[in-house]
């Protein structure tokens, strides 16, 4: 009787699969292929990979994907939970900005959408990027990213979530 894999769980910035297939024969070999989205990671990065098969002694494995990322510019927080906001409110979290080449330099902060305006500003580390809601936002849920271009070609970007009330405090 085959070894059949029903399922496979990841954190939502890691996919996996297993090769050649679903089903492995008695005595046959299969993998299981994971890869994640390091492009918000820098440093120590832990993800978890959930097996669920037909074994009776092991219907349920876990997986450890263990990574030391090196990036060459990182964002801290690597994402940002902006929270409510009014019109012409500051968001409390600054993005600081790092790099590991001395020679790298920020040359444009942009938001993708209409509800952010990024300013860059010296922060007690280095770069920072400063967030506000712009004036004329409308009320409600928003999801942006703002982009940071670095010398050399280098992007970095930085999802934002958060929500926009009207004009009242809550």
């Amino acid at each position: 009787m085959p070894l059949v894999v029903y399922e496979i769980r990841t954190a939502r910035d890691c996919r996996a699969f297993v090769h050649p297939g679903r089903a492995i024969p008695p005595g046959g070999n299969g993998a299981v292929v994971a890869w994640c989205d390091t492009s918000f990671a820098a440093g120590r990065f832990e993800r978890k990979v959930t097996v669920y098969s037909s074994d009776p002694t092991h219907e349920r494995v876990v997986l450890a994907l263990r990574a030391e990322v090196a990036a060459r510019v990182f964002a801290e927080p690597p994402e940002v939970y902006a929270g409510f906001l009014g019109p012409g409110d500051e968001v409390p979290r600054k993005i600081s900005l790092r790099s590991a080449s001395p020679d790298a330099a920020v040359t444009k902060v942009r938001s993708s959408g209409a509800v952010l305006e990024p300013r860059l500003e010296d922060g007690p580390k280095g770069p920072q990027v400063v967030l506000r809601v712009r004036p004329e936002a409308r009320a409600g849920d928003f999801e942006e990213t703002v982009v940071v271009e670095w010398t050399g070609g280098l992007v970095l970007r930085v999802p934002v979530v958060g929500t926009v009330r009207n004009g009242e405090k809550p």
